[in-house]
């Protein structure tokens, strides 16, 4: 998996984009609720664009904790 990759050769830009790619494709229809009641997926937002203009220089980012909170997240039941 590419983000798994990413994480492994600590690249925050490459990391954040391809886990804020896939939650909006998965949230596509309701990203901003999701937004506003999901404060890690805020943060992982966040993270997405700072390192984005900070050319992925973030300090003390926790790959396996994002990685976890992604993975929560793709395989959590889709709400009715």
């Amino acid at each position: 998996m590419q983000l798994e990759s990413a994480a492994r050769a600590k690249d925050a830009v490459l990391f954040f984009e391809l886990a804020r790619g896939a939650l909006q494709k998965l949230y596509m229809n309701d990203i901003d609720a999701r937004l506003a009641d999901d404060k890690e997926l805020q943060e992982l937002f966040d993270y997405a664009d700072e390192s984005k203009y900070s050319g992925g220089e973030l300090q003390a980012i926790h790959f396996s904790r994002w990685l976890t909170v992604v993975r929560d997240r793709m395989t959590e039941e889709p709400v009715a």
